[in-house]
């Protein structure tokens, strides 16, 4: 490791604490060192555990530092659908950037990345759950078919406007609705789950968005015919098992800063094969087969990919992500040496929802 290299580890190391420290005190740690999540013992003499901000927020759900100055930063607020800034521990009287979001369950404002030349290219890309009744709401069925978007908007030094939209993807779950070629599921209600939200720049510029699976059962959950053995009938309510626009889920996509598909993805050649809106959408693909998962980042060193991913009921993952990769979901979570243990512990404990064969 170069000296540079360890002055970039300990700026995440004490961008990484002041997180910690941000989540604490929200949560209402007045001594954030008692914290579950945080360690009780710092060894590194270089690194250090700070109260950075105790009041004015409501359920923060991320951080994002716009310049190397550590005490001036964003925070996102999940159900608020605000982004506020935070100078020298105070929060600033007005949001930057205030978005009508759905908040159901895992939906709502999930994530906030800048442009790899932020602030002389001053993008900042905003992945949100939309409200469709145009306020905030926490109501299941109030957003759009595609209400998973990611935005663009543009930093003015006091505020975020927006610019364009990115892409946008499925945000509700009705399979319990019994539509012509779908019999309906047993779930009880609409569900406002797996919407994944994670969005990270690579090191080679390109934009990787973590989509959940939404619950779909189609052709990114290694099902070729949907939730059936013979020939292909409606994934949902809304179609499928093909991955059109609705159907775009489990996977994580690597875009252009515009939104464009790079000609260097894995399955850029097949999808142009297929053609349509479902060609397009594999072109967009970097790996599929994907549960769910809140957590995606790049190795600063290395530059490989890694998530994590939720599992089911046993077996969580954590993933290097190579292009192309099959992470193996519907069929499996965990190590392929443990699938014995994943199936036995499906069929016995929770046989009611088997969705191995």
């Amino acid at each position: 490791m170069t000296s540079r290299d360890a002055v970039q580890m300990q700026a995440v190391g004490n961008r990484y604490l002041a997180v910690i420290a941000l989540v604490a005190a929200a949560l209402g740690h007045s001594d954030v060192t008692r914290a579950d999540t945080i360690p009780l013992t710092v060894n590194d003499p270089n690194l250090q555990v700070t109260t950075v901000v105790n009041a004015g927020l409501i359920q923060p759900i991320g951080i994002v530092f716009p310049s190397a100055n550590a005490n001036d930063f964003f925070v996102l607020e999940k159900a608020s659908g605000q982004v506020k800034r935070v100078i020298n521990g105070v929060v600033q009287p007005s949001p930057i950037l205030d978005l009508p979001v759905n908040s159901n369950s895992e939906r709502g404002l999930l994530s906030m990345v800048l442009h790899p030349n932020f602030p002389a290219t001053p993008f900042a890309y905003v992945r949100w759950t939309e409200s469709s009744s145009g306020a905030d709401s926490i109501n299941v069925a109030e957003v759009p078919l595609l209400g998973n978007r990611l935005d663009r908007y543009v930093w003015n030094g006091s505020a975020l406007t927006f610019d364009r939209n990115i892409i946008m993807l499925r945000a509700r779950q009705t399979d319990n609705v019994a539509v012509p070629g779908h019999p309906g599921t047993n779930n009880a209600s609409e569900q406002g789950n797996h919407n994944g939200g994670v969005v990270r720049f690579g090191p080679d510029g390109k934009l990787y968005i973590f989509m959940g699976e939404q619950g779909r059962r189609g052709w990114m959950q290694n099902l070729p015919n949907g939730p059936f053995l013979t020939a292909p009938q409606s994934d949902d309510t809304f179609g499928g098992p093909a991955p059109d626009n609705a159907h775009l889920s489990g996977v994580i996509l690597r875009l252009n800063e515009d939104g464009t598909t790079p000609s260097d993805n894995p399955f850029f050649a097949a999808g142009a094969a297929i053609g349509g809106e479902i060609g397009a959408n594999i072109q967009k693909i970097y790996s599929y087969g994907h549960r769910n998962g809140f957590g995606m980042a790049f190795d600063p060193l290395s530059g490989s990919l890694w998530d994590a991913e939720n599992a089911d009921d046993a077996y969580s993952e954590l993933n290097r992500v190579v292009p192309g990769m099959n992470g193996g979901w519907i069929q499996l979570a965990g190590p392929l040496s443990r699938i014995a243990s994943w199936k036995q512990i499906e069929t016995t404990q929770f046989g009611s929802r088997l969705q191995c064969p």
